[in-house]
């Protein structure tokens, strides 16, 4: 039925199934935010792929390998985070002098707030909130009145932008704009 797009039987395996997913995700995972975008992007892509489904005839084990396989994927981009951040630190520690180090974060920083500047105002206030004051998308959507997905749209293309912007500018360091450039800007204007 929901190969036919029968939202009434999405709905009700939705309901059948996320609690369980969710549980077997946030085991894992051990943050509820996290575990919920998961879980979303789970049945999202099951709705948008309905039309190409078979009859399957476990659909738990097609949920649970699905849960499995988005939770290893999110380690991986983890563990692609942090070692970027690792060699990113052990870059800016290379620098000769701390004078160049100043120099650099200063100019960063200068453009960081350039394109901050430049945003939208919903766009950048749920960037400022996100990034600077450290609140959860949940909080954000609350404190905004807007919904979730938006929020979480708002935020990614702040990120584009503040790319774009610092590949352009600092190309060498576009790994950077990628991986630090919230945690830099939160830290920089608290300096």
């Amino acid at each position: 039925m929901i190969k036919n797009g029968n939202a009434r039987a999405f709905k009700e395996l939705y309901n059948r199934y996320k609690e369980s997913v969710f549980l077997m995700i946030y085991r894992r995972v051990r943050d509820e935010e996290e575990t919920e975008d998961i879980v979303q992007e789970i049945f999202l892509k099951l709705w948008l792929g309905r039309e190409s489904l078979v009859e399957l005839d476990n659909l738990d084990y097609y949920l649970f390998g699905t849960a499995r396989n988005m939770v290893i994927s999110h380690y991986r981009k983890k563990d692609v985070q942090l070692k970027g951040e690792g060699f990113l630190i052990a870059q800016l520690d290379n620098l000769e002098g701390s004078a160049d180090k100043d120099i650099l974060i200063n100019e960063l920083n200068s453009k960081i707030q350039e394109v901050v500047d430049s945003l939208p105002p919903n766009i950048k206030a749920c960037y400022h909130l996100s990034r600077s004051e450290g609140k959860k998308i949940k909080e954000i959507a609350s404190n905004l009145n807007l919904s979730e997905q938006t929020v979480r749209n708002n935020i990614s293309e702040a990120l584009r932008r503040l790319r774009i912007s610092l590949n352009r500018s600092y190309p060498e360091f576009m790994l950077l704009a990628i991986l630090l450039v919230g945690k830099l800007h939160a830290k920089l204007i608290l300096s």
